[in-house]
């Protein structure tokens, strides 16, 4: 226990550090950007930029998608995936029935796997912007989870 503490706290110390780092570069580049190169203020907190927060808020305005093209909520599900993994796709739809009606049962990584791309495709689908891009990262898991299928 003692030593699951200590591995949790090196974690979570590490990761606090690697997210002030990319803070600050991207502070830093955003701020020199608009400045148009002159000297940058590191202390003025009302400037700092996060990234991922700045892309969230973006996104939660329907009125910055419609900018972008606003497509239904079920287009990842029903043209996205098809496009871009139309084999794997199918495999997955039909692997996906056993397991939910019949009980099959999968090995740990296989439903890691499997939770992982209806977790991201599921997230996914709530923005009205959706572009078949987005779903790229989905191709390792689905690649694991289904090469061998189609070999």
């Amino acid at each position: 226990l003692k030593e699951c503490i200590f591995f949790t706290l090196k974690s979570i110390i590490g990761f606090s550090l690697c997210c002030l780092f990319h803070v600050i570069v991207d502070t830093i580049y955003v701020l020199w950007r608009n400045q148009k190169r002159s000297t940058v203020n590191l202390f003025d907190l009302s400037s700092v930029v996060v990234a991922p927060w700045n892309n969230l808020l973006y996104n939660l305005k329907s009125e910055n998608l419609a900018i972008h093209g606003v497509h239904p909520r079920y287009f990842h599900l029903l043209v996205n995936m098809q496009l871009l993994f139309s084999p794997y796709w199918f495999v997955l739809l039909f692997t996906l029935i056993p397991v939910a009606y019949r009980g099959k049962t999968m090995q740990k990584h296989e439903y890691l796997m499997l939770y992982t791309i209806l977790f991201a495709l599921s997230i996914l689908s709530l923005f009205p912007h959706q572009e078949a891009r987005f779903l790229l990262p989905l191709l390792l898991p689905i690649s694991v989870l289904y090469g061998s299928t189609l070999s």
